[in-house]
């Protein structure tokens, strides 16, 4: 959650906005960062959540970032079955939507994957 709101405020102007919502459905939960920042093309949508990539150094001259900040994140949710979605749009901000499996529900195993 960190690194999505380290982002957003990184990348959205003092007169912008950021917000994070916590969020329950049926079968997931999560929280959704949002802003109103420089947002992103969509060709770069998937490409930042690989390591090292950055969109355009020119366009963010404070940013100190290495490109690892969503590599990470993907690394951290695969193994608890995680999945996270961007939404943005070039000068209009981003939003990024994080969920996972909700822990209080019962989730048929697999009898494969039980070593017993």
């Amino acid at each position: 959650m960190m690194i999505f709101l380290d982002n957003a405020v990184r990348y959205t102007p003092m007169e912008g906005s950021v917000s994070l919502e916590i969020w329950a459905d049926e079968t997931k939960c999560g929280f959704t960062v949002s802003d109103t920042g420089i947002g992103l093309a969509p060709e770069h949508h998937q490409r930042i959540f690989e390591r090292f990539y950055q969109v355009d150094a020119a366009r963010t001259p404070r940013d100190a970032g290495s490109g690892l900040g969503l590599a990470i994140v993907l690394g951290l949710l695969k193994p608890h079955k995680g999945e996270v979605t961007v939404e943005s749009e070039l000068g209009r901000g981003s939003r990024f939507r994080v969920a996972f499996h909700r822990a209080d529900l019962v989730q048929a195993l697999d009898p494969q994957a039980v070593d017993v």
